[in-house]
């Protein structure tokens, strides 16, 4: 946020304190919070249903020692659509089982 938005919303906004939030709430009308629209969707309904799992291949330890990249082999951009569209877009951030 910039200063000049901050300067236009500050006369716009008041401080609350947790005990007055019904009769603020009362007094003012809440207005709507729209949503900005979403770029992309993130996946199939289906897709976990007609795409199975594939988990990457590790480096191996001999040569993972000798730098810092990534721990497992780059997937073909084809393979990360398809597992892409395995998402559900559930909300929860750690939606496979081995997270859990």
């Amino acid at each position: 946020m910039d200063t000049g938005s901050w300067e236009q919303m500050l006369p716009k906004s008041s401080k609350v304190f947790p005990h007055e939030y019904k009769r603020v709430l009362a007094r003012k009308p809440v207005l709507a919070v729209q949503r900005a629209p979403r770029r992309c969707s993130m996946g199939k309904v289906t897709g976990f249903l007609e795409y199975t799992r594939q988990v990457a291949e590790r480096r191996p330890p001999a040569v993972r020692i000798r730098d810092w990249f990534e721990i497992y082999q780059p997937f073909p951009e084809e393979t990360l659509r398809s597992q892409g569209a395995r998402c559900m877009d559930c909300g929860v951030p750690f939606a496979i089982p081995a997270a859990r």
